[in-house]
């Protein structure tokens, strides 16, 4: 891959690379455009939702991009909870592309909670 790198993942105050922990490419922001028709409309309605399920005002929620991040065949995370990438930061967005071929699940976990996430899609034309 020529844009990107081996993803790290942060260790305290340390960044590791270690492909047991975390097996995937990570692209930098300036690297990536994101776009569409009906990109901009489709975004708004996703923080919209995100909003009200984190119990926010709709007008203070706010994302950004920090990495473009690839899985290959067989790639992977080992289960984590992400560090706070910027002050105030209170939860990690996660937005499956559509892509040609197949995808694996997401397992989000948090206390005793768990949900499964099937990212693969049926029609690559859909946001996950």
């Amino acid at each position: 891959m020529t844009l990107g790198e081996r993803a790290p993942y942060g260790r305290g105050a340390e960044t590791v690379l270690d492909r047991s922990v975390r097996d995937c490419w990570q692209i930098s922001p300036d690297q990536i455009l994101v776009g569409g028709s009906s990109w901009d409309e489709a975004f708004g309605h996703i923080l919209e939702r995100v909003a009200e399920g984190l119990g926010y005002p709709v007008d203070v929620v706010q994302a950004e991009l920090c990495k473009f991040l690839l899985c290959e065949e067989g790639g992977f995370f080992a289960p984590h909870r992400d560090t706070e990438k910027a002050d105030g930061m209170v939860a990690t967005l996660v937005v499956a592309l559509p892509v040609a071929g197949q995808g694996g699940e997401l397992f989000i976990r948090h206390q005793d909670r768990e949900a499964v996430v099937d990212m693969r899609s049926g029609d690559p034309s859909e946001l996950i």
